[in-house]
């Protein structure tokens, strides 16, 4: 091949050389083709190059001896070495055609995701195994004498039995929704099988029958469990609670959760034991501490009925604001005062010995008279449209109280009764005025 690729010497006759496009050869030995000049006793055209005509054949990849290449889509081989196939060609004694690529006949069958050999494969949809190994399974072939039919994969036929999620060996399985379970040991529950000598029915999972018996959340061992809503307790322990199972000689139904029945009593918020508790709207406390309100229980030798919330009974008495101790507190709109202390008022409360009723707020009933603008000492106030003024001062006029000493009533005012005689536009000191029509 030097030889032929080797430009022609110098000293080579033009009647020798034919021009190339890789050189010129000697014309007796060179023939036209597409990647160079080969010696025409040599050469045949290929797509590629040129091969020795004795040696070439056309293929699309180039060109293989005649006597060694057949067609192929990838590149010639050897015909007495190679088959037709789609990624290339392999001996015809060693290939047949498979999608992904050749492999000898002797050893391979048609499988989607390559070929196997025919003594070793059967078709399967991920890839083929050899036939006395492989049955057909939807994730991958396992030999036949190994496997049987399942949605996720094989397992050996002697060992498998189908399932939804898996095979497991026949001797060892029966069927279930999340799995396949020994058959000497499963039995069908909806999350997983358990072995039938160890699990019955349950919603959540399967427990040895031995020991579960039914629940909604669960099992438990049918010695230890009674049903429950929120899950299995030992029925030598357990007693029904919406909210969960607690032993029946320790519990009683309540509508938060159970409670020893030696220790509780039924309330809307919680058990307390029936030895300490009693019904509440808020919470139990122990019976022999607490009786009804409506913010939460006090001890009954402690607590009376009040809006706001309970106060020991010896200490209490109601009031719309919250409880006082009765020994302490009367009734006011306000809220409480101590009863020795309290009288009532609109205002609000002031002790019993210090106050009288009037309409701005209580004063000491020792210093007060009712008035329209406020209460005023009763040993100094007297009763008057416009407040109260020390009786031993004032006197009724339309404007105003003045001292009684001083004043007589007037339309305008009073007027000291010494300065003023009645008038139609007021008074005026009597010793300044008579009586007219204009005033």
């Amino acid at each position: 091949e030097e030889a032929i690729r080797r430009p022609a010497s110098c000293d080579r006759s033009a009647s020798e050389v034919a021009s190339s496009p890789d050189g010129p050869v000697a014309a007796s030995e060179v023939a036209s083709s597409p990647d160079g000049p080969v010696a025409a006793s040599e050469v045949a055209s290929s797509p590629d190059g040129p091969v020795a005509a004795s040696e070439v054949a056309s293929s699309p990849d180039g060109p293989v001896a005649a006597s060694e290449v057949a067609s192929s889509p990838d590149g010639p081989v050897a015909a007495s070495e190679v088959a037709s196939s789609p990624d290339g060609p392999v001996a015809a004694s060693e290939v047949a055609s498979s999608p992904d690529g050749p492999v000898a006949a002797s050893e391979v069958a048609s499988s989607p995701d390559g070929p196997v050999a025919a003594s070793e494969v059967a078709s399967s949809p991920d890839g083929p195994v050899a036939a006395s190994e492989v049955a057909s399974s939807p994730d991958g072939p396992v030999a036949a004498s190994e496997v049987a039919s399942s949605p996720d994969g094989p397992v050996a036929a002697s060992e498998v039995a189908s399932s939804p999620d898996g095979p497991v060996a026949a001797s060892e399985v029966a069927s279930s929704p999340d799995g396949p379970v020994a058959a000497s040991e499963v039995a069908s529950s909806p999350d997983g099988p358990v072995a039938a000598s160890e699990v019955a029915s349950s919603p959540d999972g399967p427990v040895a029958a031995s020991e579960v018996a039914s629940s909604p959340d669960g099992p438990v061992a049918a010695s230890e469990v009674a049903s429950s809503p929120d899950g299995p307790v030992a029925a030598s322990e357990v007693a029904s609670s919406p909210d969960g199972p607690v032993a029946a000689s320790e519990v009683a139904s309540s509508p938060d959760g159970p409670v020893a029945a030696s220790e509780v009593a039924s309330s809307p918020d919680g058990p307390v034991a029936a030895s300490e508790v009693a019904s509440s709207p808020d919470g139990p406390v122990a019976a022999s501490e607490v009786a009804s309100s409506p913010d939460g229980p006090v001890a009954a030798s402690e607590v009376a009925s009040s809006p706001d919330g309970p106060v020991a009974a010896s200490e209490v008495a109601s009031s719309p604001d919250g409880p006082v101790a009765a020994s302490e507190v009367a009734s006011s709109p306000d809220g409480p005062v101590a009863a020795s202390e309290v009288a009532s008022s609109p205002d609000g409360p002031v002790a019993a010995s210090e106050v009288a009723s009037s309409p701005d707020g209580p004063v000491a009933a020792s210093e007060v008279a009712s008035s329209p603008d406020g209460p005023v000492a009763a040993s100094e106030v007297a009763s008057s449209p416009d407040g109260p003024v020390a009786a031993s001062e004032v006197a009724s006029s339309p404007d105003g109280p003045v001292a009684a000493s001083e004043v007589a009533s007037s339309p305008d005012g009073p007027v000291a009764a010494s300065e003023v005689a009645s008038s139609p536009d007021g008074p005026v000191a009597a010793s300044e005025v008579a009586s007219s029509p204009d005033g």
